[in-house]
């Protein structure tokens, strides 16, 4: 949409705007993950969150803050649900605060990675494969971009 077209409908603003756009993706995606995650009781935030401390023994919310690119308090967040849920315990040493997964944890982690490919798979489907990859690569690479 160009900047000179004061009378644009609507519709040209959809079409135009990065932001409409992306985000009406991501509600699409985010609802395909939902669902799919449901099955195992989990957002897929809360998975990645698990993913990250199955791969380490310990981390600290600030180190997965920065993993995950989410507010230290929203990972706070996701510690105190996973840890009410028995998938993850803290741990004090000195003044700083460390997250490990727990062996229930630790058991989820198939089912998560089952859950990821069948998300793969469902927006393969729903957008092709081809398209799905080249939006994730450009995606990634602007992502990059904004470090």
């Amino acid at each position: 949409m160009s900047d000179k077209n004061i009378d644009a409908k609507i519709d040209d603003y959809f079409d135009g705007c990065l932001y409409f756009s992306l985000s009406r993706l991501q509600r699409h995606i985010n609802k395909l993950a939902k669902d799919i995650f449901s099955e195992i009781n989990l957002v897929p935030s809360h998975a990645f969150l698990l993913m990250a401390l199955n791969e380490n023994e310990m981390c600290t919310a600030s180190y997965l803050s920065e993993l995950l690119g989410l507010a230290p308090s929203t990972i706070t967040r996701f510690i105190d649900k996973l840890e009410k849920e028995g998938f993850c315990v803290r741990e004090l040493k000195g003044r700083v605060s460390y997250t490990s997964i727990t062996p229930e944890g630790r058991d989820l982690i198939p089912r998560i990675h089952k859950c990821w490919k069948q998300l793969f798979h469902r927006y393969n489907e729903v957008y092709g494969e081809k398209n799905a990859k080249l939006l994730n690569d450009m995606i990634v690479k602007l992502n990059k971009l904004e470090k």
